[in-house]
């Protein structure tokens, strides 16, 4: 396997999503559901990003049966960002802001 540029910046790219994920999974103080979606989604991309470099790099030539399940996570992530977006819609439909109602 030859070292390029590319792949050195998918490389850190990669460890820093998974790093990050990691760190929000167990972080502590804050906000649990929110620090949890957010590194579900961060730990969703850096899936799909190993799964583009290892198919750059030609790990899947002598593998062909581990290629393919991209579009599966791809999917996954779609699913979880519209579910957010619904909610945060009907959040807003009943008046929530910043978890306080609004006043008239």
């Amino acid at each position: 396997m030859r070292v390029t540029a590319t792949g050195i910046l998918f490389s850190l790219l990669i460890f820093q999503l998974f790093f990050l994920s990691f760190f929000l999974f167990t972080q502590e103080k804050g906000r649990k559901v929110s620090h949890g979606l957010l590194g579900l989604f961060f730990l969703l991309m850096a899936l799909n990003l190993l799964d583009v470099f290892l198919l750059m790099t030609g790990v899947y030539f002598p593998h062909p049966a581990l290629a393919g399940c991209s579009p599966i996570r791809v999917g996954i992530d779609i699913h979880f960002v519209l579910w957010v977006l619904i909610f945060v819609a009907a959040l807003v439909a009943f008046g929530i802001t910043m978890g306080k109602l609004k006043r008239d």
